[in-house]
């Protein structure tokens, strides 16, 4: 699977601490959109599995060590995917 990002946006929202402080990284995929030219569609599973492209929206937030929102960002990307060859066996 290969992408573009077609916007990415972050916001600083406070200091994340002092030097040497952790700051906690949690990213998920939000959603998928449809996919162009797509070959098998499963929106039910998790085991989506098409060929074409699609948009995907993704979310970063980063946390202090308090739980405290630090900063966010998200991205559009136009994801690529391909299917991975079926081999024969002889």
């Amino acid at each position: 699977m290969t992408g573009v990002s077609t916007d990415i946006s972050a916001s600083f929202v406070k200091p994340g601490g002092k030097l040497g402080e952790e700051v906690f990284i949690e990213s998920k995929v939000v959603g998928m959109g449809p996919s162009f030219n797509s070959s098998k569609k499963n929106f039910g599973s998790s085991t989506t599995a098409f060929t074409g492209k699609t948009l995907a929206y993704t979310r970063t937030e980063f946390r202090n060590k308090v739980g405290g929102l630090v900063a966010f960002g998200s991205t559009w990307n136009m994801v690529y995917i391909t299917p991975l060859p079926i081999l024969t066996l002889v």
